[in-house]
């Protein structure tokens, strides 16, 4: 199941990616969000669990607070740098997650597994930094990769705050809630922005927006059965590390986006400590 998740995660990258350059950042993150809408709506009415609890309100609102938020931003990252220096900064979220999991749901990592953090921060911390075959006084941090660090953060947030939902409603039922909850909070500020103009010119993009709704419908539904069964931070870690190298691959064949050493030191770091993470966290 975490493979799933980390590969249909993988793909939907590449697909916000293609779209970014064609929708605006608020109209794709709407469709992302209440694209598989229907999906979700049969998987709770299939599953049939409805939470009964009060306390689930308070849980789900935060939830879909933070996934709209943080869908908005992603997208504006994209659209300020190359992906291969964006996508790559959410292997911060394990890190992010950990600190927040261990509060909220007593999720304790060991020594090995803080180390494994350690390697994936400064990976990140590395990729960050634009080396580009300049020189040093030359590098600088894309702003792309600043906003997604805010978007590690906000979805280092959501993880945990999913779990602690789950244990009140079904993965249908809590997918319904959140993509609901976050649709309208990104509804609102898309139509602040956008036409309704841009609604119809956006049709010729369709058969690609349904597939990326498909795929964020499947990404969505096996991370959360994934969660259920381990550590929020180990999830992350193993969907981050395939989805890491993924942004690499997919932005040199699709975007001509350029493999530098430090890349690859980088991503080296990073990957290490995601392995840590999952083998020994």
């Amino acid at each position: 199941m975490g493979l799933l998740t980390a590969a249909a995660w993988s793909s939907l990258d590449a697909l916000r990616k293609r779209l970014s350059g064609r929708l605006s950042p608020e109209l794709l993150a709407l469709a992302l969000i209440l694209g598989p809408a229907p999906i979700f709506i049969v998987m709770a009415a299939w599953q049939g669990t409805a939470p009964a609890d009060p306390v689930y309100l308070p849980i789900v609102a935060a939830c879909g607070l933070l996934h709209g938020v943080a869908n908005i931003l992603f997208l504006w990252a994209l659209r300020l740098s190359p992906l291969s220096a964006t996508v790559p900064m959410l292997a911060l979220t394990p890190a992010f997650t950990a600190l927040v999991a261990r509060p909220l749901l007593g999720e304790r990592l060991g020594l090995v597994g803080g180390a494994g953090i350690a390697a994936v921060a400064l990976g990140a911390l590395v990729l960050m930094i634009d080396r580009g075959g300049g020189r040093p006084s030359q590098r600088t941090i894309h702003r792309g990769s600043v906003v997604m660090v805010a978007v590690a953060a906000l979805f280092a947030c959501a993880g945990p705050l999913d779990k602690v939902g789950l244990r009140f409603a079904s993965v249908g039922f809590h997918s319904l809630s959140v993509a609901l909850v976050a649709g309208a909070v990104v509804g609102v500020y898309a139509l602040r922005r956008e036409p309704a103009a841009a609604l119809w010119r956006a049709r010729g993009e369709l058969r690609w927006v349904i597939a990326a709704a498909v795929v964020m419908a499947i990404a969505q539904v096996t991370q959360l059965a994934a969660i259920q069964v381990l550590q929020v931070s180990l999830v992350e870690s193993l969907k981050r590390g395939i989805g890491m190298s993924m942004a690499v691959v997919v932005g040199r064949v699709s975007f001509a986006e350029p493999i530098t050493a430090g890349k690859v030191v980088a991503l080296a770091l990073m990957l290490g400590g995601a392995l840590a993470l999952l083998l020994f966290g």
